[in-house]
Order: structure tokens, then sequence, then C-alpha cells
């Protein structure tokens, strides 16, 4: 079973254009999140619990089965405190 992500529709959701703003938005570089938006590869779970922290939804609104259908609920874009906005994401071992 694949995994596949729903940021794409999350950042039309919140009328972010471009994906270099919504990545400064979760706090990641945007050619990392291009690859997570892209379905390329999918974010670390620590690094999803922060990405779901911010759009107050849990991860299971995030990420589904690739062979599921999706809910995307309301969200309302919101201001992100300096302290939780991540620089880069680290590499995996």
């Amino acid at each position: 079973m694949k995994v596949k992500n729903c940021l794409l529709d999350y950042r039309f959701k919140l009328k972010i254009k471009t994906q270099k703003q919504f990545a400064e938005y979760l706090g990641v570089n945007q050619q990392t999140y291009n690859k997570w938006e892209n379905n390329i590869v999918q974010p670390p779970l620590d690094i999803l619990f922060d990405i779901a922290d911010i759009l107050g939804v849990s991860i299971t609104d995030i990420v589904y089965p690739s062979d599921s259908s999706i809910n995307i609920p309301d969200i309302k874009k919101r201001e992100i405190p300096k302290e939780k906005i991540k620089k880069d994401v680290p590499k995996r071992i």
C-alpha cells in the first residue's frame, strides 16, 4: 500500500500561491516541500506531527492510502510562533 499526502490541497485551501511561500509557512526548505507535495517522498513522521500542528488538523487528515478518497477539512491560516519554525529538515539516517 502506498501512502500519499494532500499538502497541495491544503496549500490551495489556504490560498497560498507558491510552494516557496507554503514551505516557509511550514518552516521547511522549498526543495524538500516540492518532493512532499508531488508525493515523490513523504515527510518523516515527526515532521508530519509538526505540519499537522501548524495546520490544526490530525496526521490522518494529511496522509492517506493511495487507494482511498480524501476529505480536506476547513482550515484557516494562522501565525506560527518563530520558535516553531524549522529552518531545514534533518537528513534521514
